[in-house]
Order: structure tokens, then C-alpha cells, then sequence
């Protein structure tokens, strides 16, 4: 039997290192979850300051990582064969699910095996998401979205296999390598890009775009992952899941996320990943959902000033409080990351907030063309009236 103590001290560390709580908030509730003889976990689930969802993924982590027994019953092991693919070793844990590393044995091929869990099996609602996500996944075939290769049921066990990343998530090599080079969080707000246009086609909404649903393979290849709470466009969507530090203004005040909220929480995530922290680190839960209600959103400059001026744009653009205001296709801002790239900007310039913080790189464009044919208009009539 795990003793939660053990467990809350770890929730403890790990809740400070990622920015959510200050320590000094966490002793506190820690003394009031004492007082009503409770764990602390349960005491921050109790009060909303935390997701039940989110401390079981913590929950799973920490006892992958040896703090505990196994995360739930029934799990197969190493060897054990499950619907034709033999299992290696495990992967990980996510909220619904466990994934392995296992083999197709029809076709010798490695694959990633997501089953769900066994006290999920039973539930409608954890089905029906588990089956979405397979279901959606497979619908999308493009270079920089994971690919599954089957969907099935072997007896109550819900599985689907898909591609093997070996590499990481942009969320472990942040953590271990703080801000990332601009060069490369360009390369991975182009490609997020390129795979979210080809959901966005399709009428399918990521839902959950941030660092730890990014992969990196070992030979470079960027690969956006974790369909799981992904919708069709107009769905009706009866739940924000989405990470509160990546969640669009427009989902916390009700509405359904539409491919403008997938944009903005690429645009928060390229945040994370230039700084070497979330937008709004160190704020807790409530006062974040209160900052994005009202659209307050933080200026990525005053975190890193040196920011090369087309990401500032970028990310700025990105992460405009209104929908209206950011690209209005992730296609649009592939074109203007491409065009940057080919034309970069030979200085650092600076920009008057009006432009740079409410106004897109394409109207500026546009505006600055006007201007010319405006000029140009005016020499002439002043040169034919001296004549």
C-alpha cells in the first residue's frame, strides 16, 4: 500500500519546480489539509486549486519513477502478448492510458501499444476519448503527426498501436536544457504548424497543444502527439481539458476551442520554450484563469528582450486575446516564418507597441505598400501642378 505522504512530498517539489505554487503558498495549504486530517492532494482537489485529472497523471509519474507500486491492476508485462504485439517495457503513463514499447509480431515491426487503463475500461466516457483519440489520429496522415497503425479489442482490453518515436518531449529537454535556441523553436512552431493545418482540414481541433505533446526524435524529426481530448470542428465540447498555462482566453470564458485556440497555445508554447518557462510562471491556478478571462496576456519581450524580431511578432501575433487578431490559418503563419527565414532581419529593431503588440505581420505589410502607392501618388500631382 503507497502512503500518500510520501507521495505529497514529491507533489510538493515537483508542483514548486514547475512554477504552478510558490512554497510558501503549498506550506500553507499543507497546514489547512493537516488540520482536516486530509492529504494534501486531496485537499487542493477539494478546494479547485488542482485537477483530479492532473494529480493522477502525477500520481503515475511518481510511482514510474519508483515511489510507489505499480500505478493500477491488471497491467501487462514484459513478454505478455496482447492482440498479436508482444510486449518490451513500458513507455509511460498519461491520464487515461499506458504505453509500451512493443512488437507487431504479423510484421516484426517496433511500435509504440497505448492501452487503456483497467479501471477505465468500464467507463463510457474514458472509452469513448480513448477510442476518439485512435479514431482521429488515424484519419491524419502527415510527416509531423504520429501515426497509428491500428485501432482494435482484444476481449475488454482497448489498444492502438502507432509510430515508435525514440527521442523525447519538448517538455524534458526544456526542463533539462532551460531556453532553446530561437533557429530551432522556429523549426517547431513551422512544423506544429504544418501538422495542425492538416487536422484543421480536416475539421479536427488538437485541443492540447503544448511542449509535452511535442516529440523530437533522435535524428531531428519534430512530431506532434496526444489526440486524446482532440474534436471535430463545432463539436460541442463539454469540457476545457486543455493545460491552463497554454489554454486559449476565448475556452476559459466557455467557448469550444476552434483551430484559433490550437494557434494560440502554439504560440504559448513557443513562450515556454524560448524563455525556459510558461506564460504566466508563477501565478497560481485561479489568478491565471482570472488574467485570461479578462485577456491579460504577458508580452513575451519583457521575458526576453533579445528575442529575434520575427518570433517576437510571431509569438505576439499568436497570442493575441482575440481569435480575430492571431493567423487566421496555421498555413498563414507558415508562410510568414518561411518568408522571415529567407529574408532574416539584419538587426534587432525596435517596435512601437501599437504595431508590434495588436497588429499582424501581414496587415503591416500591406499597410506599408499603401503608404508607398500613397507617396508616390502625391509626387506626382505636386510635379504636374508646378508644370
Amino acid at each position: 500500500m503507497e502512503r500518500d505522504g510520501g507521495f505529497d512530498s514529491w507533489l510538493v517539489e515537483e508542483l514548486v519546480s514547475r512554477g504552478v505554487f510558490e512554497r510558501a503558498k503549498l506550506d500553507i495549504y499543507a497546514a489547512r489539509a493537516r488540520r482536516m486530517k486530509i492529504p494534501l492532494h486531496s485537499w487542493l482537489t477539494a478546494e479547485g486549486l488542482l485537477d483530479r485529472a492532473a494529480v493522477e497523471e502525477f500520481r503515475n509519474r511518481w510511482r514510474a519513477e519508483g515511489g510507489g507500486d505499480a500505478p493500477v491492476s491488471g497491467l501487462p508485462g514484459p513478454g505478455e502478448e496482447i492482440a498479436g504485439y508482444r510486449i518490451l517495457s513500458l513507455i509511460g503513463y498519461g491520464g487515461m492510458g499506458v504505453v509500451y514499447r512493443a512488437v507487431q509480431t504479423s510484421l516484426n515491426r517496433t511500435v509504440a501499444l497505448k492501452l487503456l487503463k483497467p479501471d477505465r475500461r468500464w467507463d463510457k466516457e474514458h472509452r469513448r476519448r480513448f477510442l476518439n483519440e485512435a479514431r482521429i489520429a488515424s484519419e491524419l496522415n502527415h510527416e509531423s503527426i504520429v501515426k497509428v497503425y491500428e485501432v482494435g479489442e482484444d476481449g475488454d482490453i482497448l489498444f492502438f498501436s502507432m509510430e515508435l518515436i525514440e527521442g523525447e518531449d519538448l517538455q524534458q529537454l526544456v526542463q533539462r536544457e532551460g531556453r532553446l535556441p530561437p533557429s530551432f523553436v522556429r523549426a517547431v512552431l513551422i512544423e506544429v504548424s504544418r501538422a495542425l493545418e492538416a487536422a484543421h482540414r480536416k475539421g479536427i481541433v488538437h485541443g492540447d497543444v503544448k511542449p509535452a505533446n511535442i516529440l523530437l526524435s533522435k535524428d531531428g524529426k519534430i512530431k506532434l502527439a496526444d489526440l486524446g481530448i482532440a474534436a471535430r470542428r463545432f463539436e460541442k465540447t463539454p469540457k476545457l481539458f486543455a493545460s491552463i498555462h497554454y489554454a486559449a482566453p476565448e475556452t476559459i470564458r466557455g467557448r469550444p476551442p476552434g483551430p484559433a485556440a490550437d494557434l494560440y497555445s502554439l504560440g504559448a508554447t513557443a513562450w515556454h520554450l524560448l524563455t525556459g518557462r510558461p506564460p504566466f510562471s508563477g501565478m497560481e491556478r485561479e489568478a491565471i484563469t482570472a488574467a485570461l478571462a479578462e485577456g491579460k496576456i504577458p508580452d513575451i519581450e519583457d521575458a526576453m528582450p533579445s528575442l529575434p524580431v520575427e518570433l517576437l511578432r510571431a509569438v505576439r501575433w499568436l497570442m493575441a486575446p482575440s481569435p480575430a487578431d492571431r493567423p487566421a490559418s496555421a498555413a498563414e503563419l507558415v508562410a510568414f516564418l518561411s518568408k522571415a527565414r529567407r529574408h532574416p532581419s539584419r538587426s534587432r529593431r525596435t517596435l512601437s507597441a501599437r504595431t508590434a503588440r495588436t497588429s499582424s505581420p501581414v496587415p503591416l505589410l500591406v499597410a506599408a505598400g499603401l503608404l508607398i502607392v500613397a507617396a508616390g501618388g502625391w509626387y506626382i500631382f505636386t510635379h504636374r501642378g508646378r508644370s
